[in-house]
């Protein structure tokens, strides 16, 4: 199935990290939302986002590493909502851009695809927004992606 998806993330102290050609960067404590599709799998895309060990070739492999992912948002489909979302999300309140370009590269609307909210109370603000204007049903729960997280055949790493 094609679609998009968003990964929260928690960080829970300050860290310096490595983000490929980016450079490294400072991430302070705090929940980090990343915006991106999947045009041939999202169930294999999500799964190796959720892998503990793998190898760091996008930018978000570098921060998802570190940080705990606390729920994933999805919406089936073919139309690419991660720059709308992201778009939303840099119109919220207290929302910040911690690296310019990130997860972005390819993009010519977004300065980035990952976003900082201070607190747990703000991304659940940005959660109510996303999911009421959004044209497609975003699914958001940890509980529901163990169904698409089942191992399927083939090499995800």
């Amino acid at each position: 199935m094609k679609g998009s998806y968003a990964l929260v993330m928690h960080l829970s102290q300050a860290q310096d990290l490595a983000v490929g050609k980016l450079g490294t960067h400072r991430f302070e404590p705090g929940y980090y939302l990343y915006f991106g599709s999947a045009r041939n799998s999202l169930e294999g895309r999500l799964r190796r986002h959720l892998l503990p060990n793998k190898k760091l070739h996008w930018h978000i492999d570098f921060l998802s590493v570190k940080a705990t992912v606390q729920e994933v948002w999805w919406a089936e489909g073919v139309a690419r909502q991660e720059c709308a979302w992201t778009q939303t999300a840099l119109g919220f309140p207290r929302v910040s851009i911690p690296v310019k370009g990130f997860g972005s590269s390819d993009c010519r609307k977004c300065p980035s695809h990952l976003v900082y909210l201070p607190s747990l109370e703000d991304v659940g603000g940005l959660a109510r927004i996303i999911t009421t204007d959004s044209s497609e049903k975003i699914t958001r729960s940890p509980a529901e992606i163990t169904d698409i997280l089942q191992p399927m055949p083939g090499n995800w790493a």
